[in-house]
């Protein structure tokens, strides 16, 4: 599974660090919630049709409302000003990266390759989005 320092810290502090790089970009927002709205359909599209042939068919129905929950989020977050809604992208920011603790060192399984890839990459634009917007000079 993902370690805490390859999974959570270093992505996320290499996310603060670009946004130094980038001041005033809205790019950390759209790539977030693109990001957000794929990992929405994957979870949609992928794994509930894993679960469905499962022994917990529920649980399909459950990784769906996660789907659109994550897809919503991201439209949330694709539509939010930086600084008016910064709740907004605070919600946002913090149900990502308890994504990426329970689904990185907290896991109950070992990670496949792909999840090994992923923990990562989330933790970075989490970073990254949150620092931009809220360590940004006003």
């Amino acid at each position: 599974r993902p370690s805490w320092l390859k999974g959570v810290i270093l992505p996320t502090v290499a996310g603060c660090g670009l946004s130094m790089l980038m001041p005033g970009s809205m790019a950390p927002y759209y790539t977030f919630a693109g990001w957000q709205g794929i990992c929405g359909a994957s979870a949609i599209l992928e794994m509930a049709k894993k679960y469905k042939v499962s022994s917990m068919p529920q649980a399909s129905r459950v990784i769906e409302l996660l789907g659109v929950f994550w897809m919503g989020v991201g439209c949330l977050t694709a539509v939010a000003d930086p600084i008016k809604d910064q709740s907004t992208l605070l919600v946002a920011c913090v149900c990502n990266q308890a994504f990426t603790i329970l689904a990185g060192p907290l896991r109950l399984m070992d990670a496949n390759k792909n999840e090994k890839v992923i923990i990562p990459l989330t933790s970075f634009l989490v970073g990254w989005a949150a620092s931009s917007t809220f360590l940004k000079k006003k």
